[in-house]
């Protein structure tokens, strides 16, 4: 079984994404038209009013976790060909980093590299959650990089070292 999944994942490319939670309904149009591996590493970040208690830390957080779950229960039931991995990313603010002008922005790098490194497959698509893939996209890159890759072994064949 390991070794047909090593194999399916060789032959396929995921998308990357990332997005906070408000965004989670465009990643849901996202999955309703890719067929193939997604991943998203889902931003955590809160706001001002959240980190003021304990209380509305641990209000967001299970916000996050719930809405999470449900993005990802809906895939699974309603696009079975679209394989969701959904990575929440929290980031840890201290106190002394909490007024610095760069603990307001988006970490955008930090998430396309976590939705880099938890892709299994060989060829990776970065797409804002903002794009929806046209139907059967996925299909056809496979199937464009396998006769790329077709062309590249032949070539090789017929070459000779001197």
């Amino acid at each position: 079984a390991a070794v047909a999944a090593a194999a399916a994942a060789a032959a396929s490319v995921s998308i990357l994404t990332q997005c906070s939670v408000d965004r989670l309904p465009r990643l849901r149009a996202m999955a309703a038209s890719w067929t193939g591996p997604l991943v998203c590493a889902l931003y955590a970040g809160s706001t001002d009013d959240d980190h003021n208690t304990v209380a509305g830390v641990a209000n967001h957080n299970a916000v996050v976790v719930a809405a999470a779950a449900e993005i990802s229960a809906f895939v699974g039931a309603h696009h079975p060909r679209c394989s969701l991995d959904l990575i929440v990313v929290a980031e840890e603010i201290k106190a002394e980093e909490a007024a610095s002008e760069w603990a307001k922005y988006y970490p955008i790098n930090r998430l396309r590299n976590v939705a880099l490194s938890a892709a299994e497959t060989a060829l990776v698509f970065h797409l804002d959650v903002d794009f929806v893939p046209s139907p059967g996209l996925h299909d056809r890159i496979v199937s464009t990089a396998a006769v790329r890759a077709g062309n590249e072994c032949k070539g090789a064949e017929g070459q000779v070292e001197t």
